[in-house]
């Protein structure tokens, strides 16, 4: 995910983009029930007569901007469908996040592996005084 990320960040053009609407999400958990929003931008790249709308990935509970504002977009030429809303560092928000879950997880099994070893040789040092 985080070298698809890179890849797009390398190749991608900037262009100016329009939020025309939010795309709405509820769920349920523990009886309560939540809304996120995402934007829905419109953008027309150089060299194409028509416009390209997409739905940013990145949500929020609330709506960080307006139908109308506009916003800063990343589009590869090549395939000007595939676009996200430039956010500066949240462009790496979703690798960013399950690199540090990686990262906490592989600490935790480290940790337990090390123990592991501890408690065996603990183990073998008690069978061998009887």
């Amino acid at each position: 995910m985080g070298l698809d990320r890179w890849h797009f960040l390398q190749n991608a053009q900037k262009i100016q983009g329009l939020v025309i609407d939010f795309e709405s999400s509820t769920s349920t958990s523990d009886g309560q029930t939540t809304t996120t929003y995402a934007p829905i931008i419109e953008y027309t790249p150089p060299r194409l007569n028509s416009s390209i709308k997409f739905t940013d990935d990145l949500s929020s509970s609330s709506h960080s901007n307006s139908i109308g504002d506009k916003v800063p977009v990343l589009y590869l030429p090549d395939s000007p469908s595939e676009a996200i809303m430039d956010k500066g560092l949240l462009n790496w928000f979703g690798p960013g996040l399950l690199s540090f879950m990686g990262i906490i997880f592989t600490l935790i099994s480290l940790s337990l592996i090390k123990r592991n070893k501890k408690l065996k040789k603990y183990e073998q040092a008690v069978e061998l005084d009887f």
